[in-house]
């Protein structure tokens, strides 16, 4: 049986895969939150406007736990686990434990996740936060790492002059946005 860990303070490095100029955040989150919550966190930091599909998915298979967590289709015989119903913990606990995000199955972007660090969570900071990172997301239903590659070849990404910068990151209620999703209709 799986028992969750003491809460404790996980940073998280984001980074988008086949991405040039390189694209990655680095957040604080809880231990003790969900796949879910995790998502939302990742769709603000990133800049992502959360309007596609996504999935976390285990680099390594194998072992205890199922290798995909998202939101299940049941039209499509999906097996993933209902994202907020799982811990990050059962993936995410030690440092260099990693998984990846993906977000737009069309475009489809990967994001390797991967524990900086693990500590103590401070009464006083309010989580998740983003602490760092660089590199400007690319818009959304832009055709992927290899449309983004030929925008980048002709000079037309990034924006010149538009610097990320950690401290502009507001995160969501992921609640309200749960609840959004299914309507009010509850999951």
């Amino acid at each position: 049986m799986y028992t969750p860990p003491p809460d404790q303070l996980l940073r998280l490095r984001i980074a988008l895969d086949e991405v040039q100029p390189e694209v990655w955040r680095e957040i604080e989150v809880s231990m003790k939150i969900s796949f879910w919550q995790l998502h939302v966190a990742i769709q603000d930091a990133m800049g992502w406007q959360d309007r596609h599909l996504h999935a976390f998915e285990r680099r390594k298979y194998g072992g205890p736990h199922a290798a995909r967590v998202g939101i299940p289709d049941p039209d499509l015989e999906d097996r993933s686990l209902p994202a907020w119903n799982v811990p990050v913990s059962i993936w995410l606990e030690e440092e260099g434990d990693s998984c990846c995000y993906r977000y737009d199955f069309g475009d489809d972007w990967m994001h390797t996740i991967e524990v900086v660090a693990r500590s103590d969570v401070k009464k006083s900071v309010r989580l998740p936060r983003c602490v760092a990172g660089a590199g400007i997301c690319p818009p959304e239903d832009c055709g992927g790492p290899f449309a983004i590659e030929e925008r980048v070849a002709a000079g037309d990404w990034p924006p010149e002059g538009k610097e990320f910068d950690p401290k502009r990151v507001q995160f969501s209620d992921p609640e309200a946005r749960l609840e959004r999703l299914f309507g009010g209709g509850g999951v």
